[in-house]
């Protein structure tokens, strides 16, 4: 025992010595407090930090449950290198087995639409682009490595987010109508200065719903309180409400909601037909 205790004063005495700035100790301080920081910058964090106060490795390894090594290890990485010493070392390896020419080819395919190589799809999936790309390729590529090359890009065209995907062969057509309308055209002639063209948006969200209690006014020790509607109040044959807005314009946000709330259209109660009236 005695001997394991002179080896280990031996080795605190030639510890590497820490100095830290205000910026490195800050950083060192929210990776070491982060609760989303990983494991291993936590505990690099702290045996940096526990250097800097001057403790040695021994202590540094006993309070965090580690090895000697490991805190000498890192306490000399920070020492030489800073907080670029903290990193992992880039390792060499097994070489890739798939060449950058292949690796480009499927990025070039992935950024092109389906229909451009005659593919009957409204975007890409994995089995479709690797069967795709397979002929061209130098060599076999799992679907696997397909994607893991596709998320190693920086950009990523293919990837976008909706919940249309037009199946229907004139959806085009159809569209260019709409379109033309946005841009002050109908049937191939500019709209004249009078014409107004009314986009509506449907509300059926809001829902017109009767509350069973009357709202109680405030007093002196109370203030106004508005019940709560019932779990099944009268909603009088589900009227629905639709928002009109004028294409073209912009309105101020101070006066949105009451131009829309002045414009909206609202489903009679009493019509069982589908008119709809005014409001």
């Amino acid at each position: 025992m005695g001997a394991i205790r002179r080896l280990t004063a031996v080795m605190s005495a030639h510890a590497v010595p820490v100095t830290l700035s205000a910026p490195e100790r800050k950083i060192l301080e929210r990776r070491a407090r982060g609760a989303k920081t990983p494991y291993r910058d936590r505990v690099r964090a702290l045996i940096v930090l526990g250097a800097a106060r001057g403790h040695p490795n021994a202590r540094i390894a006993a309070d965090l449950g580690i090895s000697q090594d490991k805190a000498r290890r890192w306490r000399g990485r920070f020492a030489a290198g800073g907080l670029e010493g903290l990193k992992d070392l880039p390792r060499a390896g097994r070489p890739r087995r798939i060449s950058e020419l292949d690796r480009a080819a499927a990025v070039a395919l992935a950024c092109q639409l389906p229909a451009v190589t005659g593919v009957p799809l409204a975007r890409w999936t994995g089995p479709e682009l690797l069967a795709e790309i397979t002929p061209e390729l130098s060599g076999p590529v799992s679907l696997t490595s397909l994607r893991r090359i596709l998320a190693g890009q920086p950009v990523k065209p293919w990837q976008y987010r909706s919940w249309i995907y037009p199946r229907d062969p004139g959806f085009e057509a159809k569209a260019r109508v709409i379109l033309d309308l946005y841009q002050g055209f109908y049937q191939g002639k500019r709209l004249r200065p009078g014409d107004q063209v009314l986009s509506f948006d449907a509300k059926p969200q809001i829902q017109a719903r009767e509350r069973r209690h009357a709202t109680l006014p405030a007093a002196p020790t109370a203030a106004l309180r508005v019940p709560r509607p019932a779990l099944d109040p009268p909603r009088h044959r589900h009227p629905a409400r639709a928002g009109a807005y004028p294409l073209g314009t912009r309105l101020p946000a101070a006066n949105q909601s009451d131009w829309i709330s002045h414009n909206r259209l609202k489903y009679s109660r009493n019509s069982a037909t589908g008119c709809c009236d005014l409001a």
